[in-house]
């Protein structure tokens, strides 16, 4: 039941409720001027024939009241299909790679997740769909939802567009570029009222009133809007909801939630941090329709902007046309007034005096400008005889050219404000080499590279999201899809290890680390590794054309249209002939010869003698070592405890006798315990001098036998040269 107190995580619905329609208008309010340009844009560039939007409405009006021509040519979406579908032909899509600490077979495991979710959820047509928005209107705006796989309660996630981007309100305190700092976001749409009862049940407050009679309106601004005011607006409200919490670092240098802290275990660090959690309300402006908490811990809405700047303190945003709708008003203007030119040149009107007319004829003469007639009578004399004279045309020149002129000036003045220029459309212009015209299409590139650039920052915080979500979904002890470069699909198991099918290498995924040491980018996506390799390919040949006879054959085996290996085999073959040697084929393959395969067994059977020597005068080394150091150890305890002794002899007897003789007498057997003790540190020396020489004199065996090693491999090789070189014996191939 909306809004069932028991259950809601709101106390006070009411303040709430306060509290949620005055954000959304203070959203709106601060967004006004941007929203209102961008919807603007959007109108222009999508204007229709009927419509006519891009003629200011009074201009408009009197041309029509007029009976003048109101033409719209427009110029707009062929220059916003050029910027939009180079993003597509970019194919962008997100890029997982290993981080600093990061392991390669997590980051791959999140890529193929990662490329599955897209593939499978058709995510093309949410960048497409933002991408469109973000050229026509400054803003598109792309969302990641989760939904449950039918007869199951599995659920999987989706990256879906936002298909009027004018349905978002945001908080206007976010100031990163994806406003994932903001607290709170919208989004709108509106629904009749007996939609509202299907969805949210009769029970509701707002499904319970009566549109057609007056009614007490229980939240103005939100029921009963729209254009026959029948309408009621919905609103997902997305709100984060802090609470604080006292986080702690262990002593095995972990760290988690205090009360999440294992039993004994030992706490090194600890502070209070703000604990945030995403909640997603769906209300009307008088009630709590739905609710719930999203798994992540961002609010799952990204914003695709065109060009930004900061004017007046306020971040704003430009599409790609703001500049280019005045060139585009005089553009019709002119090819209007050019229109109205041309429509009036045979309805000059004819000179005639009083009474040239003949009576009768004069609606032949009255539609002769726009009904041509084979003759036309007129009255030469008046009844005095005297000559009227023959009726002249007024002929008058229109200014065809200059028109002309003014209609190509606006056209430049169009593409000059979006930095488009005729080479990067494909049409003629003044560039005559390849060079100067790949130099005037960098330039078009270069000037809107911010599209596609911003594109690629709100891909990035989807893949973001992605890394949150993807380990709450995919939990221990399931399967998760999978989609590899080749574009196969195949399930692989959480948690549990698995024959890896690329690396042959048993893994383990393990998702509940939250640290996962990998990066989000974003790059051109292919649904497998022969067409990413047939778009290589292809690029380098439509730069260098005469590469089609170096690498053409391997282009047409990437190929996927009929017929293309059958195609690769004939170029292969015509390039063989053109280029002999450049593509090897078996017959390209000398066979060794035996003699040289007889030295080359030779060789490694005493490199394995070499290496098996090695190892047993390091093991010789490694055991004698301790032997060395025990008896070194030995010595000196056995010193060191006869000095101790000597010295506590030393003193009792200093106590009892009290006299210089015996205190010399002690004092010469110290000394001769002192000169025993450096005799031992000698032989340690010695001992250690022996080791260096026996590790010297294996080093110089082991360089000796790998110099000879050296010598054999060179003389082997000047055989093999040789044997190459030398003609082939008669009979060789009988």
């Amino acid at each position: 039941m909306p809004g069932d107190a028991k259950h809601s995580r709101v106390k006070d619905v009411g303040a709430f409720l306060d509290e949620a329609r005055r954000l959304y208008q203070f959203g709106l309010d601060a967004d006004e001027l941007d929203r209102r340009e961008a919807q603007a844009d959007n109108v222009f560039a999508n204007a229709t024939d009927d419509g006519k939007e891009q003629w200011p409405s009074d201009m408009k009006q009197q041309r029509i009241d007029t009976a003048r021509p109101v033409i719209q040519w427009n110029r707009i979406p062929t220059y916003v299909q050029q910027v939009g579908n180079a993003s597509r032909e970019m194919k962008p899509s997100i890029r997982i790679d290993e981080g600093v600490d990061g392991k390669a077979e997590t980051a791959e495991f999140f890529q193929n997740r990662t490329r599955h979710i897209e593939y499978e959820c058709n995510a093309d047509i949410a960048y497409d769909t933002s991408g469109d928005q973000q050229v026509t209107s400054g803003r598109g705006f792309i969302r990641v939802s989760t939904e449950y796989v039918q007869g199951t309660f599995t659920q999987r996630a989706c990256i879906e567009p936002i298909e009027n981007q004018f349905s978002v309100v945001w908080d206007p305190a976010a100031r990163k570029y994806d406003c994932s700092d903001g607290d709170w976001w919208f989004v709108i749409s509106q629904i009749s009222h007996a939609e509202h009862v299907r969805k949210y049940g009769e029970e509701s407050i707002v499904s319970q009133l009566d549109f057609t009679s007056g009614y007490e309106n229980p939240a103005p601004g939100w029921v009963g809007v729209g254009k026959d005011n029948q309408l009621i607006q919905i609103a997902e409200y997305w709100r984060k909801e802090y609470a604080p919490r006292m986080l702690c670092e262990l002593a095995d240098g972990t760290v988690g939630w205090l009360e999440d802290v294992p039993e004994g275990a030992r706490i090194v660090g600890r502070r209070e941090e703000q604990d945030v959690t995403i909640c997603r309300y769906v209300i009307n402006g008088a009630e709590i329709l739905e609710e719930g908490a999203w798994i992540g811990k961002r609010i799952p809405i990204v914003p695709v902007w065109g060009r930004t700047a900061v004017v007046d303190g306020k971040r704003r945003t430009f599409s790609l046309i703001r500049n280019a709708k005045e060139p585009q008003r005089l553009l019709n203007y002119e090819v209007s007034n050019l229109v109205e030119q041309l429509g009036q040149m045979p309805k000059t009107p004819y000179m005639v005096a009083v009474g040239q007319i003949p009576s009768g004829h004069e609606e032949v003469w009255q539609k002769i400008g726009s009904n041509p007639v084979g003759f036309a009578l007129y009255q030469r004399f008046d009844e005095n005889g005297r000559d009227l004279g023959v009726p002249t045309r007024i002929v008058q020149e229109p200014p065809i050219q200059a028109l002309s002129i003014a209609i190509q000036q606006a056209i430049d003045a169009i593409k000059a404000s979006m930095g488009i220029f005729d080479a990067a459309i494909g049409a003629r212009s003044n560039e005559t080499s390849g060079v100067a015209i790949q130099r005037r299409q960098k330039e078009s590139d270069v000037a809107n590279f911010h599209f596609p650039d911003n594109q690629a920052r709100s891909r990035k915080a989807i893949g973001e999201i992605l890394i949150q979500i993807i380990p709450l979904l995919d939990k221990p002890g399931t399967k998760a899809s999978v989609r590899f470069e080749d574009g196969k699909t195949e399930t692989v198991p959480i948690g549990q290890p698995y024959r890896d099918p690329k690396t042959k290498k048993e893994v383990v995924h393990v998702l509940t680390s939250g640290d996962y040491g990998v990066t989000v980018e974003t790059g051109p996506s292919y649904t497998s590794a022969k067409q990413e390799a047939n778009e290589r390919y292809t690029t380098l040949v439509t730069a260098q054309p005469e590469l089609m006879f170096v690498i053409g054959d391997k282009l047409l085996r990437t190929a996927e249209f009929p017929g293309s290996e059958e195609a690769a085999d004939r170029l292969e073959k015509f390039i063989s002939l053109k280029t002999p040697g450049l593509v090897e084929g078996p017959e390209d393959q000398q066979p060794i010869p035996p003699q040289v395969q007889q030295r080359i067994l030779e060789t490694e059977q005493k490199l394995a003698q070499t290496e098996a020597f090695a190892q047993s005068l390091h093991q010789k080394i490694e055991t004698k070592q301790p032997e060395l150091d025990n008896a070194v150890k030995l010595k000196e305890m056995d010193l060191d405890f006869k000095r101790e002794e000597l010295q506590a002899k030393t003193n009792i007897e200093l106590a009892k006798l009290g006299s210089a003789e015996a205190a010399t007498e002690l004092k010469l057997h110290t000394a001769h315990i002192d000169q025993e003790r450096a005799l031992g540190h000698a032989e340690q020396q010695a001992g250690a001098a022996r080791q260096h020489d026996m590790e010297m004199s294996n080093k110089q065996q082991a360089n000796a036998l790998e110099s000879q090693e050296q010598q054999h491999e060179g003389a082997l090789e000047q055989q093999e040269q040789a044997a190459g070189l030398a003609p082939e014996p008669v009979g060789a191939n009988a």
